[in-house]
C-alpha cells in the first residue's frame, strides 16, 4: 500500500473543511452539537457548520507530547522528503503494532444532554484509539443521541473506531497547517 503526504494550506484546509461538512449535510445528518477533539480537530470543527454550537474535549493519544518536544527543534532542519518519509514510517509503525485502546472515562466532555444529534469531529484518526474513546463517552453519557463522527482523513488499514465520514479514507497522510513541519505560506 503507498501511502502518500498531502501538505495543506489554509486555503486547501479550508476547501477540504467544507467539502467535509458537504459530506455530512448530503448524508441527511445535520448536527445539534459539533465536538471537537482538541487539538487539531478543533481546527477541523471550527469550520463546520458554523451557525451550530462547538464545545471541546481533549484527549491526546500517549505519546503526543512527547512526540512533539523531541522533535520540534530539529524539524526545521530536514529537508520535506525526509520529513515525508517520516511522517510515512510512523503510520507504517502504526499498522503493524495493536492500537493502544483509551478509557473512554478519561475523556472529559461538557453538558451535551440538550444535543440529539451531535457530531464528533477529530483532524485525523490514526490507531483510532482517541476517536473511539471519545465516541464510546459520548454514547454511554448520551444513548439517546444520535452521534456521527467525521475526520479530514484515515491513516491506517485497522483503525479502532473510523469515522462515518473522510474526505481521505485511503491512507492518506495530511500536514496541517498548524504542523511543525508545515512550511507552506497561507
Amino acid at each position: 500500500m503507498g501511502r502518500q503526504v498531502v501538505t495543506l494550506n489554509v486555503g486547501s484546509f479550508n476547501e477540504i473543511c467544507i467539502r467535509l461538512e458537504r459530506m455530512v449535510m448530503s448524508s441527511g445528518f445535520v448536527p445539534d452539537v459539533v465536538l471537537s477533539i482538541a487539538t487539531g480537530g478543533v481546527y477541523v470543527g471550527e469550520r463546520l457548520f458554523a451557525s451550530r454550537p462547538h464545545v471541546t474535549t481533549k484527549l491526546q493519544r500517549p505519546g503526543t507530547a512527547a512526540k512533539t518536544n523531541f522533535f520540534s527543534g530539529i524539524v526545521k532542519k530536514l529537508p520535506q522528503p525526509v520529513l515525508d518519509a517520516m511522517r510515512v514510517a510512523e503510520a507504517s509503525v502504526l499498522d503493524i503494532l495493536p492500537a493502544r485502546v483509551i478509557d473512554p472515562s478519561r475523556v472529559v466532555l461538557d453538558d451535551l444532554s440538550a444535543y440529539d444529534r451531535i457530531l464528533v469531529v477529530d483532524d485525523a484518526v490514526d490507531s483510532g484509539a482517541t476517536l473511539n474513546a471519545v465516541l464510546q463517552a459520548v454514547k454511554s453519557a448520551y444513548p439517546e443521541a444520535e452521534v456521527r463522527s467525521a475526520a479530514v482523513t484515515v491513516t491506517t488499514t485497522r483503525p479502532l473506531a473510523t469515522p462515518d465520514f473522510a474526505i481521505f479514507n485511503n491512507y492518506t497522510l495530511i500536514r496541517f497547517p498548524w504542523a511543525m513541519d508545515n512550511r507552506t505560506a497561507d
